[in-house]
């Protein structure tokens, strides 16, 4: 009687299968062709980062002239202060130096 002779199955044979080619395919379709492919996901992540840093500014240039109208409604000192500085006013007996 001849013995069979067992040969190995390549690798590909032994790992590779229909089911798993599918599988890898349709990984590798979410992570890089979808709408949550990383590429997408991290150009939003910067975008939303950016308006936030944007909305944080406005807010915070938003309260400081919100408390400079208060200051201006209540405090005639600071409106003399303010006109003073931004429009180079003076009083008649001073003088005015500009710097730039």
């Amino acid at each position: 009687m001849a013995e069979e002779v067992k040969t190995k199955a390549p690798w590909y044979k032994r790992w590779i299968s229909l089911p798993f080619l599918i599988g890898a395919a349709i990984v590798v379709y979410i992570l890089f062709f979808s709408n949550y492919s990383i590429q997408r996901l991290s150009s939003y992540n910067a975008r939303i980062a950016e308006l936030e840093a944007e909305i944080k500014a406005s807010t915070d240039t938003f309260d400081y002239y919100y408390n400079l109208n208060q200051q201006l409604k209540t405090d005639p000192e600071r409106i003399e202060e303010v006109v003073r500085e931004k429009y180079h006013f003076q009083r008649a007996n001073e003088d005015v130096y500009v710097f730039e």
